[in-house]
């Protein structure tokens, strides 16, 4: 958040809410714009890994692969990107 918004008092004057106003409305289009141009959070799906260290660079925290056995997930470990897998089954 870039800037918290002003508290206007009981007795505020027309000018005073007229100013909150725009710059709120200011402050809005920021926000707007700001998660405009973000990247997406989107989770990648991937080929199943062949190991938990076959990173191959543009994997992130969060992506997935999945075979009939095992789902993958890219796991943050100490710093370093690893794959982990758990395995499914019916139920």
């Amino acid at each position: 958040m870039r800037s918290l918004y002003q508290i206007l008092s009981r007795g505020a004057e027309t000018q005073e809410i007229l100013t909150w106003i725009e710059d709120v409305t200011r402050e809005r289009g920021i926000d707007l714009s700001d998660f405009e141009i973000q990247q997406s959070t989107n989770s990648r799906v991937y080929a199943v890994p062949a190991s938990s260290t076959a990173i191959i660079g543009t994997e992130k925290v969060g992506d997935i692969a999945a075979d009939t056995s095992f789902l993958y997930v890219v796991v943050d470990n100490a710093g370093v990107l690893r794959w982990q897998r758990v395995a499914t089954a019916t139920f």
